[in-house]
C-alpha cells in the first residue's frame, strides 16, 4: 500500500472526505493527564490539536477537514473517563485551536467541527445511555459555539434514526440554528458476534441500502453517515473480513454508494409498491436511479423515468445487487429517459446514464 504519504494522496486523489476523531485516551501517560486538569494540560491538548492539523493540512496538504470532538464520551468504555462538564471544556478548547488554525492558516477553507457523537441519542426513552441527549444539548450552549455540526451513532431502524435526526434538529432549533447539519457518524452492520452474520446477509443489507435511500431523500435532513466498520476488527465483523476477503455487504454499499455519495442533488421517486424504494440523484456528469425491493419473494417488473431530468436515448449502464449478483455491471437500453427493469426479492437496481 505504500506509506502514509501515498496513502492520503490517493485518498485526496479519489476525492475522499477525511475524516478525524480528535481523542484523548491515554491513561497513565506522562505529557497529558485524562482528561486535562491544570492550565499547562489544557495548553498541552491545544498545542497538540494545532500540531497534528497543521502537519496534516498546513505542512502538508492532505484536506483532512472534518474533525469529531472525541468518541462516545457519554460511554465509560471508549476511554473519556471524564465527567460531562470535563468534556464541554474538552470541545471548547479542541474547537479553539482548529478556528485559530484555519483563521491563521487556511481561511479559504472551513473545518466541520462535529460532536458530541454519543451513543444512541435517538431512543426515545434513551434507556441504553441516559445522558446522551442531555450532551448534544449542552454542547450546544456553549458559547463561543464549538461545534457547526451534530453527530451521534446508531445501529437501528429506519424510524429511530429518523427520530433521532429529527430530535437533533429540534435541539438545534431551540439553541438558533435550526439548519445546523446533522450527521450520523456511525451506523452500518457493525456485528459484536464477530461471526459476519449481518455483513454476509444480503436481506439485512437490502434493507440497510433501503434506510440509506430514505435518510438521503430531499428534506431527510440528514447531512452525512459515516459507515462502521470497513474490515474485522476485535470483536466486530465488517465489510472485509480477516483475510482480506470482501463480503457481501461490501459489494452492496459500493453499489449503494455509487448513487448516493459526495452530495449529490437528489429527487423524490414515488413507487407503485410499499415494498419498492427509489430514489434518483445527479452530479454535474450523470444521472442514477436506484430503487430496492423489500419483498422477500416477489419479483417485480420495473419501468423507471426519470425524463424529467434527463431525456437520454442510447445505452445506460445498469449495477445489479442480490443474492446473485455483488453489483455486477451490464448494458442496458434507455428511450428518452424511460428504462424497463426486472428487480427480484431482496434485490436492488442502479440505472446510470450521462447528464
Amino acid at each position: 500500500m505504500g506509506n502514509h504519504r501515498s496513502f492520503f494522496d490517493q485518498l485526496k486523489a479519489d476525492k475522499v472526505k477525511l475524516y478525524l476523531s480528535m481523542r484523548d485516551i491515554c491513561w497513565g501517560c506522562q505529557w497529558l493527564t485524562k482528561p486535562p486538569q491544570s492550565d499547562a494540560d489544557w495548553n498541552e491538548w491545544w498545542e497538540h490539536v494545532f500540531a497534528e492539523i497543521y502537519w496534516l493540512n498546513v505542512r502538508n496538504d492532505y484536506q483532512f477537514d472534518f474533525f469529531e470532538i472525541f468518541n462516545e464520551p457519554d460511554n465509560s468504555g471508549q476511554g473519556w473517563g471524564g465527567t460531562e462538564a470535563e468534556y464541554l471544556k474538552f470541545a471548547a478548547v479542541t474547537a479553539d485551536a482548529i478556528n485559530f488554525l484555519y483563521k491563521k492558516y487556511i481561511p479559504s477553507r472551513k473545518p466541520w467541527i462535529l460532536g458530541p457523537a454519543v451513543d444512541y441519542p435517538q431512543v426515545a426513552s434513551d434507556s441504553s445511555v441516559p445522558g446522551g441527549k442531555g450532551w448534544i444539548n449542552d454542547l450546544l450552549g456553549l458559547k463561543p459555539a464549538a461545534i457547526n455540526a451534530i453527530s451521534f451513532h446508531s445501529y437501528l431502524t429506519l424510524s429511530e434514526l429518523t427520530w433521532g435526526v429529527t430530535y437533533a434538529h429540534g435541539l438545534a432549533a431551540n439553541h438558533g440554528n435550526p439548519n445546523m447539519p446533522v450527521w450520523i457518524s456511525e451506523l452500518g452492520t457493525y456485528d459484536q458476534l464477530g461471526n459476519g452474520a449481518q455483513n454476509g446477509n444480503v436481506p439485512f443489507v437490502i434493507r440497510f441500502i433501503t434506510s440509506m435511500i430514505q435518510m438521503s431523500q430531499p428534506g431527510a435532513l440528514l447531512t452525512g453517515m459515516n459507515y462502521f466498520i470497513w474490515q474485522d476488527s476485535g470483536d466486530g465483523s465488517g465489510l472485509i473480513d480477516k483475510n482480506g476477503t470482501p463480503r457481501t455487504s461490501y459489494y452492496g454499499l459500493r453499489f449503494a454508494n455509487r448513487a448516493l455519495n459526495h452530495g449529490k442533488s437528489t429527487f423524490a421517486a414515488s413507487t407503485s409498491k410499499t415494498s419498492l424504494t427509489a430514489l434518483a440523484t445527479r452530479d454535474t456528469k450523470e444521472v442514477y436511479f436506484i430503487i430496492t425491493n423489500m419483498d422477500p419473494s416477489q419479483t417485480f417488473k420495473v419501468e423507471a423515468s426519470f425524463s424529467a431530468l434527463v431525456k437520454f436515448t442510447g445505452n445506460g449502464t445498469l449495477y445489479r445487487y442480490d443474492a446473485k449478483n455483488n453489483d455486477i455491471r451490464s448494458r442496458i437500453a434507455v428511450k428518452g429517459g424511460v428504462v424497463t427493469f426486472t428487480i427480484p426479492p431482496n434485490g436492488a437496481v442502479q440505472v446510470v446514464v450521462p447528464f
